[in-house]
C-alpha cells in the first residue's frame, strides 16, 4: 500500500507492506507467519522541519473461515462466508529521523512496537459485507540522540477502530464505505475518519480519506483544529 496526506502544518507520503504463509487446520482454522514493514515521511508547512520513520519485522497470523446463518428479507436463511483475524507483528527497529535545515537541529529515535490487528466480516447478502477492524500499537524501548540535550523519546504507539460496509457492483467491481476514530499517543490527537474506496477483484483498491480533529491538545494551542483536518 501507498498514499500522501496533507493538512494545513505539514504533508507527506506513507508506504507499507506485508505478506504471510500459513498452515490450514481443521474446522477453517489457519495459522501461519509473514513480515510486516512500514515507512513514511513527512515536511512542515510552518518551518524548515522534516522526518522519516521506518519499522519492519515478523507478523504471526491466525485466521478462521466458517460459514454464518442469515436471513433475508422474504424470511429464508442461508449459510454465508464470514471469517476473523489476528495479526500480532513486532517492530524491533522502529526508527524515526528528523532535522531542521534552517537551525541545525537534528535528532534520531529508536525504538521497538508491538502491534495487534483484528478483523471481523461476514456476508450479510450477495451483494453486502460487513466487518469491523481493529489496531493498537505499544511503543516501547525508547531511546534518543538528538542536538537539544531537552529532547525526550516520543511514545510512537497508536490505536484505531473501524466499522465498514461494501457492496458489490458487479463480479469484478466493488465499492466499501468505512467509519472509524483513531487515536496518537505522541501528540494525544484524536481523529474521526471517512474513507471510500473503490475495490476491484478484491485485489486492487483505492480511495480518498478524510480525518478530522476531535481534540486539540496543548501542542496545538495556536492552531485552528481546522488546520488539523488531513486528507
Amino acid at each position: 500500500g501507498a498514499g500522501v496526506w496533507d493538512n494545513e502544518l505539514a504533508h507527506g507520503q506513507w508506504w507499507y507492506g506485508e505478506g504471510a504463509v500459513t498452515m490450514v487446520l481443521s474446522d477453517g482454522y489457519r495459522l501461519g507467519g509473514g513480515v510486516f514493514g512500514m515507512w513514511g515521511r513527512g515536511e512542515s508547512d510552518v518551518s524548515a522541519y522534516d522526518w522519516k520513520e521506518r519499522g519492519y519485522g515478523p507478523q504471526l497470523v491466525l485466521k478462521r473461515n466458517f460459514r454464518k446463518e442469515q436471513e433475508d428479507k422474504f424470511g429464508q436463511t442461508s449459510l454465508l462466508p464470514a471469517m476473523w483475524g489476528l495479526k500480532l507483528r513486532w517492530l524491533p527497529n522502529d526508527r524515526v529521523t528528523g532535522q531542521n535545515r534552517e537551525s541545525g537541529y537534528s535528532q534520531t529515535q529508536k525504538g521497538q512496537k508491538l502491534g495487534l490487528y483484528a478483523e471481523y466480516l461476514e456476508r450479510r447478502s450477495p451483494d453486502w459485507l460487513v466487518g469491523v477492524t481493529g489496531e493498537v500499537w505499544h511503543s516501547f524501548d525508547r531511546r534518543i540522540k538528538s542536538t537539544w540535550s531537552g529532547d525526550k523519546p516520543q511514545d510512537r504507539g497508536s490505536s484505531a477502530i473501524n466499522v465498514f460496509a461494501q457492496y458489490r457492483i458487479n463480479d469484478d467491481w466493488q465499492t466499501r464505505g468505512v467509519l472509524g476514530v483513531s487515536h496518537q499517543n505522541w501528540d494525544k490527537l484524536n481523529f474521526a475518519n471517512a474513507y471510500i474506496e473503490a475495490r476491484y477483484l478484491e485485489t486492487f483498491m483505492c480511495g480518498p480519506r478524510l480525518s478530522l480533529a476531535l481534540n486539540k491538545p496543548k501542542t496545538y494551542a495556536d492552531v485552528a483544529r481546522s488546520d488539523l483536518r488531513t486528507l
